[in-house]
């Protein structure tokens, strides 16, 4: 058979075989056995959240990306159940007490660094309790944002907000440019405050061996002004292998005023009824840079380090004038610097187990002079080392965790020097019952050395009758902490924590109150050791989402107990309770809040009774492509400018003091956020946060 005989037999068998399957379409179906049904739709919804032994993941949902201004404005609207946010200072703890450390994509970031994020390249939440991954640096808990990942590019974010009748604002504005692994960004801020309203009234009780007399001071006119402006860059290499992110940061605050004057009025002593004025002025500059390190070495080895190195310079005036009395005078200069490193080794040993050793070396010099009433130089140094060990592994459900270190303190105060150490020690236990239940218990025990400057000798007059001083044998006091939680994620729709805790501290430091020796006036002084103080709380928080996540509702409930003994003996306890609501309207959002009154102690060294206003709030967004507003009425129906109330009772003096301020004043907040990418993709994690400031050598 040649070529030509082989294809036209070939097309004469193609051709059969058509017709022979036309002939199958046109005639009657053949009955099938197997009877059909029809399908219903099937939506596979994925988990929203899930608690695993080493970590809970929340993933956020399209309503909460969209109209989020910022990474905090994202975890209010996410009902992350671990934490609660303040509504003022915008500060996140965890929900039974403690701080929360934030990282984005296992870098250290804070509250500014979320100030600059683009929440729409959020793709989840992890929250940790006692991690050992060593990219955490040894936090005992962890928040950390992961995000989208792009290879080059960049954008511009800028953020502006007024709050119209209590006069501040603030604008930032960052720009970040990425090139394969590297991303660099620039960033500046500013912000003000500027009202008449700042200021206190107190009454205060003077009680001396043969006199007792009370002190009202009343303010009738304040001024207060603050400019706060910074600068920062960065520089970010990130591999699997290596990050290295260095940044540098100078920052300036500027407070020219904060003034006011009123009448005083004595009574049972003679001394007439007159006028004061106060005056207090104050400068801060300082520099700052910072170094974050991660080295992945093998499958089983890797270090982390950080560097952070701060130069900071004070300036401190004060001065109060009263009829009938002297001028006094309280000027102080301070220059401090404060240097910090730690390094941690991990080492991987396989079957879910790893260890971590760790070092830290921190350091601080402070060079302040004083001037006016007092005039003397100190100088202070405190040096602090560290090593310690941690390890986690996990056995069937349950996940544990284990630290021991000991630090070693050496601090002096001009010609004063100590050396003490002290031992840490944190447990950490967790069993997951299953992805949706799961228990924990934790304990943490540590000594912490008192800032140098409650160490201060000098004898500093601030009121016509009050002097303060320091207490330069102050030792490192102890701290106990103790709690348990309890997770339930049942839905996407539901969480639930219920929570325990107890804190104590024993050898503590406290304010003591006593006549001078010629009966002229009362000297506080620090006297250590001293009794018991402890807190102790027990709550829950709920989060319930509703009509396909539109609505969402959060409450959180918390009794809390405190114990103050020796030298004070006095106990209080109150309720705590915040309540949220957010709702969605297409490219709309709406949302309420309201925090109940507080009443705390004023730390665990003094008697002080915080008594704090509630606060409310009702808002409304708008957010669509590169814009997103907000408009917020905050305590609208309160028009006095009352913040809180501190009451404190000592054996030879009290104070009522009731402090004025725009926290708790009616308020028409606008906030607005604008963002444009450049280049053809853009990365928008890790992004660049605001330094803080130094903290001084000076005597408050």
């Amino acid at each position: 058979m040649n070529l030509t005989e082989f294809l036209i037999m070939f097309i004469l068998l193609i051709s059969c075989q058509h017709l022979n399957a036309s002939n199958l379409l046109n005639s009657s179906p053949i009955a099938d056995t197997i009877p059909v049904k029809s399908l219903e739709e099937v939506t596979v919804t994925p988990h929203q959240q899930t608690d695993s032994l080493r970590r809970t993941s929340y993933i956020p949902d399209r309503n909460a990306l969209k109209s989020s201004q910022n990474g905090i404005d994202l975890l209010n609207r996410m009902g992350v159940p671990q934490i609660e946010i303040d509504p003022v200072t915008k500060t996140i703890q965890a929900v039974g007490g403690g701080d929360v450390a934030i990282f984005i994509d296992y870098i250290p970031a804070n509250k500014d660094d979320l100030s600059n994020m683009l929440t729409v390249d959020v793709r989840r939440v992890d929250y940790y309790d006692h991690p050992s991954d060593p990219r955490f640096l040894n936090n005992t808990r962890v928040l950390n944002f992961i995000m989208r990942r792009y290879n080059y590019g960049g954008y511009v974010k800028l953020n502006a907000g007024e709050d119209f009748l209590i006069g501040k604002g603030n604008i930032q504005g960052m720009a970040r440019m990425r090139y394969k692994r590297m991303t660099y960004d620039v960033m500046g801020l500013s912000r003000y405050e500027s009202n008449g309203h700042t200021g206190n009234e107190r009454v205060e009780l003077f009680k001396f061996p043969e006199q007792t007399f009370t002190r009202h001071t009343s303010f009738s006119k304040a001024k207060y002004r603050q400019q706060y402006h910074q600068a920062n860059a960065r520089a970010l290499y990130n591999s699997d292998k290596i990050t290295a992110d260095n940044r540098i940061g100078f920052g300036l605050e500027n407070i020219p005023h904060n003034d006011f004057n009123g009448t005083v009025t004595y009574d049972g002593i003679g001394i007439p009824t007159s006028v004061y004025h106060s005056l207090e002025n104050e400068k801060n500059k300082f520099l700052n840079f910072l170094g974050e390190y991660y080295f992945n070495l093998s499958d089983r080895f890797s270090l982390s380090s950080d560097i952070d190195y701060t130069y900071s310079m004070t300036k401190d005036h004060s001065s109060y004038l009263e009829e009938n009395f002297n001028k006094i005078i309280n000027n102080a200069s301070d220059r401090t610097q404060t240097f910090d490193a730690t390094m941690l080794a991990s080492y991987n040993a396989g079957s879910n187990t790893r260890l971590n050793m760790q070092g830290r070396l921190h350091h601080a010099h402070s060079h302040t002079s004083y001037s006016g009433s007092v005039s003397v130089l100190e100088r202070s140094d405190i040096t602090m080392g560290m090593v310690g060990v941690n390890g986690s592994t996990t056995l069937g459900n349950l996940y544990g965790y284990a630290a021991f270190g000991w630090r070693w303190i050496r601090s002096s105060l001009n010609s004063k020097r100590s050396l003490t150490s002290e031992p840490y020690m944190d447990l950490f236990l967790k069993y997951s019952i299953n992805a949706r239940n799961s228990i924990s218990l934790t304990f943490h025990h540590a000594q912490w050395e008192p800032s140098q400057n409650l160490k201060s000798e000098i004898q500093m007059q601030v009121s016509p009758f009050m002097w303060h001083t320091g207490n330069p044998r102050l030792k490192a006091y102890k701290s106990y902490d103790l709690g348990v939680t309890y997770m339930l994620l049942p839905s996407n729709r539901l969480n639930v924590a219920v929570f325990s805790g107890l804190c104590a501290i024993t050898d503590r430091y406290c304010y003591i109150y006593e006549p001078m020796q010629d009966n002229t006036g009362i000297l506080r002084t620090i006297g250590q050791p001293m009794g018991l103080y402890a807190f102790e709380n027990v709550g829950a928080v709920c989060t319930l989402r509703l009509i396909d996540n539109r609505l969402m509702l959060r409450g959180n409930i918390t009794q809390i107990f405190y114990q103050n003994r020796k030298p004070y003996y006095h106990n209080i306890s109150y309720t705590k309770l915040s309540l949220q609501a957010f709702y969605y309207l297409g490219d709309f959002n709406f949302s309420a809040s309201y925090d109940a009154p507080k009443r705390y102690y004023d730390g665990s060294s003094t008697p002080a009774i915080i008594k704090s206003r509630d606060y409310y709030a009702i808002s409304a967004g708008w957010a669509k492509g590169a814009w997103n507003l907000n408009l917020s009425l905050r305590n609208i129906f309160r028009w006095d400018w009352k913040t809180f109330e501190s009451v404190s009772d000592y054996e030879c003096y009290s104070d009522r003091t009731t402090y004025y301020g725009t926290d708790r004043h009616a308020n028409i907040a606008l906030t607005a956020t604008y963002s444009i990418d450049f280049g053809r993709k853009t990365n928008r994690e890790n992004e660049l946060r605001e330094q803080q400031l130094n903290s001084s050598g000076i005597l408050r």
